[in-house]
């Protein structure tokens, strides 16, 4: 069975643009904002809440650490870029070498 969000149990609720989050009182911006798919509402923003301006549209969402969540990755370029380069070995993650290795076929030497 695929590990994932269980649509039955956990419905997605909302999709957001989230541009920081605050932990244990708080307040943290992330390098770039994600798009996530979460299982709950929106509620609008408090006023200068981490530096959040609601007349901007700003919502909050208060969700447990360890509630399951979807995040999207979109990128937009040439071919080249986004399948060629990212590729070419030096550009993969770590984890991806160690899939092809365990992947190889093994030779035996008679």
């Amino acid at each position: 069975m695929p590990i994932g969000l269980n649509v039955k149990r956990n419905h997605i609720k909302s999709i957001g643009v989230i541009y920081g989050y605050a932990y244990e009182g708080h307040c943290y911006k992330l390098p770039k904002p994600q798009i996530m798919c979460l299982s709950e509402r929106p509620t609008p923003v408090a006023k200068g809440d981490c530096g959040f301006d609601p007349s901007f549209g700003y919502a909050v969402w208060s969700i447990d650490k360890l509630e399951r969540a979807i995040v999207l990755d979109i990128r937009a370029d040439d071919l080249k870029t986004l399948v060629l380069d990212e590729n070419l070995p030096g550009n993969r993650s770590p984890l991806a070498y160690a899939q092809a290795q365990s992947l190889a076929p093994q030779r035996h030497r008679d």
